[in-house]
């Protein structure tokens, strides 16, 4: 992240949420891992919610798609270049592969916007709308906080899901262990 496509909307729809009580920024994690400018350096050192902020630097591809499944969402950033509106970049289509939520701050009317709608994955907004970006990251933190993941309605388990809106709500499974029983023949 450099330039134009930086964290800096986000951070101020989250601090918009933090001021009004609507988020817990102790409950939070957010990892921003790859190559950052130092600009976007200074974002992550001087945001109001930088405790919960995670950065990691480069990591190979490999590893960087492992991260990425572990996750509960993802965040997009689109600068706002002229290309933008009509290039889609590999990104994209790894992070809606991964079948986690994704939220966008990109153009509204752009190739990507397109194909996060058409395929339910995500919410997108664009950086000048705050509250957009805010009321996006609710819908994932409130969904969190109720023992959920927002996954996208191609990757929900229908038994454990509840539909909203093309997405799918999901209960969090946890393994119990099962007792293995033994039965002697005589």
């Amino acid at each position: 992240m450099y330039g134009r496509r930086n964290p800096a909307a986000f951070f101020k729809a989250l601090e918009k949420l933090h001021y009004r009580k609507e988020i817990d920024i102790t409950k939070i994690r957010l990892r921003f891992i790859g190559r950052f400018g130092d600009e976007v350096l200074e974002m992550f050192k001087s945001t109001d919610i930088r405790n919960c902020i995670e950065v990691i630097g480069y990591m190979q591809h490999n590893e960087l798609t492992k991260q990425l499944l572990l996750s509960d969402a993802l965040l997009l950033i689109v600068d706002e270049s002229d290309d933008s509106n009509e290039i889609v970049p590999g990104k994209v289509y790894e992070y809606i592969g991964s079948g986690k939520g994704v939220l966008a701050i990109a153009p509204e009317k752009s190739a990507i916007a397109d194909l996060i709608k058409e395929t339910n994955s995500g919410y997108v907004a664009h950086q000048s709308n705050l509250d957009g970006i805010a009321d996006s990251f609710l819908i994932f933190y409130n969904a969190h906080q109720n023992g959920c993941l927002l996954y996208t309605s191609d990757a929900a388990d229908e038994r454990y899901s509840v539909d909203l809106g093309g997405r799918r709500i999901i209960k969090k499974q946890t393994k119990k262990k099962k007792k293995k029983t033994e039965k002697s023949i005589q």
